[in-house]
């Protein structure tokens, strides 16, 4: 965390970092109360976290030939930055002998257009306004159509990542629909959408306790044109920073609270070696940015993005079912002769953990990575692995090992009221939602499952499952919560 940490210079005084941002605190001269005291400044940053993120960011450049990896985890209801490294770094020991292209830290400097990321930030309006509030159903049930292009109102010509067809939203997160989104957000007036990302910070500076933050980009309202108006909704035309860009993405999904990010956490005030008073760092936050069930909602969404058919499926590699997020993929802009590069990339993930209550939010780039430069090929595995670090290094491995798939145990076996409650919550339809098998045993498995049956054959659709082992169910396949398919079919796995 070289770039973050900063160093000082022959004089003591700090020249980048938070080293350069607290000079004035760090150097403050009280006489009257500290003239023999010591004065020391408390970061937020998880050390054991930090460390084991920095090693995974060191292989990623490796392995995909980046031009650099950041990664940041965020607290998302305080907005205190628990990692912030970068890939690759120097040794603040030899500062003097390191290439000074190195001090620059991308975390907060370097502006990105966010690709699809940014369809969580466009979903979250659609959500924020529509006033029926029954979310599922919304998501489920509101149909586009993907033809694998959408046409601007001025007949401009957009291009999709597929042939999607018939679409609903949680498709859109799933699939990485660009024509889908657009359309999805064309009936918003150029004004509504700028004032919108206004409130989120798009474009403007969050006030992180560093030393050379940048503004984004967000292009005044009376510079959009149809087409800019159409892609921004998409994440491309606007640009902001991996720091911008994960505290917006915090706000969404901590039930709709601005936090500024902060590395300092206390002033700690020593007397012969002995704390006689430590002080709290201020924190701001601005409430309601967003409605809270809007915040959930969203959320819910965004777990299509992890799913096992969704761009962003490696996010789930580690076996933690839990998260949630976006891929990103971006195109680099060509500051010199205009337009963007056809072949150099950003490769992005947002996310979240865990989905019942955020309480982190995770943000990696990978920038111009030469292999795999898809976000879910490239982004998506290291968020994974940082979620796990997360898990393991934040004192809760007890919940991991619940939680994870491939280690998942029976806890206690559900009673027949549990089934009742299945069995009435359960609405046959074509959305019908997978139940959750787990720790049910065979008897209780066969009765919901001729429950269903029955109903997809009264609709006139196709169920097929397979029962492996005997016992009590371990594992399922697909998870609890996902749509049925008509041409999925349902495992379950049980074991004594």
């Amino acid at each position: 965390m070289a770039q973050t940490l900063g160093f000082m210079g022959y004089n003591g005084v700090g020249l980048t970092g938070i080293e350069n941002s607290y000079q004035p605190v760090l150097r403050i001269d009280d006489k009257e109360a500290w003239q023999s005291g010591d004065l020391k400044l408390r970061l937020t940053i998880d050390r054991d976290l930090q460390y084991t993120i920095e090693r995974r960011l060191r292989a990623a450049l490796r392995k995909h030939q980046a031009k650099f990896v950041t990664a940041i985890v965020e607290d998302v209801n305080n907005g205190e930055i628990l990692a912030m490294a970068t890939a690759p770094s120097f040794n603040l020991n030899n500062f003097t002998q390191t290439d000074q292209r190195l001090f620059y830290n991308p975390a907060t400097s370097q502006l990105l257009e966010p690709g699809s990321v940014f369809k969580a930030f466009s979903l979250g309006k659609l959500l924020n306004d529509h006033t029926e509030q029954d979310w599922d159903q919304f998501l489920s049930e509101k149909r586009y159509f993907c033809p694998g292009y959408y046409v601007t109102k001025n007949g401009e010509t957009i291009q999709c990542t597929g042939i999607h067809n018939d679409v609903s939203l949680y498709d859109i997160i799933r699939l990485s629909c660009n024509a889908g989104m657009m359309q999805a957000m064309e009936s918003y007036s150029i004004n509504e959408l700028h004032s919108y990302f206004t409130s989120l910070k798009i474009g403007r500076k969050t006030g992180i306790d560093l030393p050379g933050e940048s503004w984004g980009i967000l292009p005044p309202s009376n510079k959009w044109g149809s087409r800019t108006k159409a892609t921004i909704t998409i994440g491309q035309g606007v640009a902001i920073t991996p720091i911008q860009l994960i505290n917006s993405f915090s706000t969404l999904i901590n039930g709709g609270n601005q936090t500024t990010p902060h590395l300092a956490k206390e002033l700690r005030y020593y007397q012969t070696g002995v704390l006689i008073k430590k002080k709290e760092v201020a924190k701001k936050i601005t409430p309601n940015i967003i409605n809270e069930k809007v915040s959930k909602a969203l959320v819910e969404a965004l777990v299509y993005g992890t799913t096992r058919d969704s761009t962003g499926q490696a996010s789930r590699k580690t076996g933690l079912n839990k998260v949630f997020g976006k891929t990103g993929t971006s195109q680099k802009v060509n500051l010199i002769e205009g337009g963007y590069y056809t072949n150099r990339y950003d490769s992005i993930f947002a996310g979240g953990y865990p989905k019942e209550d955020p309480q982190y939010a995770v943000l990696v780039l990978l920038s111009e990575p030469k292999k795999q430069y898809q976000g879910g090929l490239a982004a998506a595995p290291l968020f994974a692995e940082i979620v796990d670090d997360i898990v393991r290094t934040r004192s809760i491995n007890k919940e991991r090992k619940i939680e994870t798939i491939e280690n998942k145990k029976i806890n206690q076996p559900r009673s027949d009221e549990i089934i009742s409650q299945i069995l009435n919550g359960l609405q046959i339809n074509q959305y019908t939602r997978v139940p959750d098998f787990h720790s049910l045993s065979l008897r209780q498995v066969l009765l919901l499952l001729e429950e269903i049956k029955n109903g997809r054959k009264a609709l006139g659709k196709p169920f097929d499952y397979r029962l492996l082992g005997s016992g009590y169910v371990i594992k399922q396949s697909p998870p609890a919560g996902e749509l049925f398919k008509d041409d999925e079919t349902l495992i379950i796995y049980l074991n004594k």
